[in-house]
């Protein structure tokens, strides 16, 4: 009996020893496991945060597709009103050169005129000297 209880008491010491190395891989499987889950829950935010930052940066891509679209529509409306301007001041300059061309003609015509009417004139005058009289046509006409 004796032996017996020896024999217990080697079992029990075996089991209490069995017992507590389970026990402390319990603990430090539970310890593991929560830090795994810490590091998953880490994990998750920082993947959570990368898609919305992913997100934001898709909707701020739109907004700046739709901001430079508009901005290049306006550009060029600015640039059709440029070039329908710039077409205007061409026709208008074109017009105006005419119009100084056909001024220069009338200048030059008048001109003309006055100089041939200066020469009848003086020769008017030229044959009423050498007669002695006032010729009709320039009798009501002063002397320049």
């Amino acid at each position: 009996t004796e032996s017996l209880r020896e024999m217990v008491d080697l079992l029990r010491g075996q089991l209490e020893k069995e017992y507590a190395m389970r026990t402390k891989a319990e603990a430090a499987l539970l310890k593991t496991k929560t830090r795994v889950a810490g590091r998953e829950k880490q994990l998750q935010e920082r993947s959570d945060s990368i898609e919305a930052t992913v997100t934001e940066a898709a909707r701020l891509t739109t907004d700046l597709t739709h901001t430079l679209s508009e901005v290049a529509s306006r550009q060029n409306e600015s640039l059709e009103q440029q070039r329908i301007k710039y077409a205007d001041r061409v026709r208008l300059c074109r017009d105006l050169g005419a119009q100084l061309g056909a001024s220069a003609d009338l200048l030059s015509a008048s001109g003309q005129y006055e100089a041939a009417e200066g020469v009848l004139l003086s020769n008017v005058r030229m044959k009423e000297r050498a007669f002695g009289g006032t010729h009709p046509e320039v009798a009501s006409v002063p002397p320049k």
